[in-house]
């Protein structure tokens, strides 16, 4: 609804716009994208409760041989065993969790389009803890998707805490 609610909002010229109001709008939608796709996500999962084993298994399956993994190879057998002790509870807290998620999303993405420090707080914060996690996965093994997500990650991070701290966005923000 947010993410609606932002996109025919926009205005083609809005009143006291600046360069870092586009940058914090380019995050919002970006945010506002990532609840929505997790809660779709969270929706679908709750499409298996009260489903067998079986159906869970041939949709693990299914998941598998579309991303063309080798279904004998170690993290696939590791994703059909999960998949096989996922009990309907399990499947409640999974959906629950992603609406959680979502929400936070959705509030980090208005804070964001709205320029609101609560919004850029909530930001710096979610996308800073995964910067020591992404820096030891880069660590364990190079890869350009590693580092490029690494890259842009920390990027977001200080790109937030410059406007954060250095104030450039033209006004006081509320803390």
């Amino acid at each position: 609804m947010i993410f609606f609610a932002m996109i025919f909002s926009f205005q083609a010229k809005p009143k006291n716009l600046n360069s870092h109001s586009r940058g914090l709008h380019l995050l919002a939608g970006f945010e506002a994208f990532k609840g929505l796709l997790v809660m779709c996500a969270g929706f679908g999962f709750l499409r298996y409760l009260n489903s067998s084993t079986q159906v869970l298994n041939e949709v693990g399956n299914s998941i598998i041989e579309h991303l063309h993994l080798n279904p004998a190879h170690h993290i696939p057998q590791i994703f059909l065993l999960a998949l096989a002790n996922v009990t309907d509870k399990n499947i409640l807290w999974i959906a629950i969790g992603a609406l959680l998620y979502s929400i936070l999303r959705f509030l980090e993405a208005f804070g964001l389009w709205k320029n609101r420090g609560w919004g850029q707080w909530i930001a710096i914060i979610s996308a800073g803890l995964y910067v020591p996690i992404e820096l030891i996965e880069l660590n364990k093994g190079f890869s350009y998707v590693k580092a490029t997500i690494t890259f842009l990650n920390m990027l977001v991070v200080f790109y937030l805490l410059y406007i954060r701290f250095w104030k450039v966005s033209g006004r006081e923000q509320d803390m």
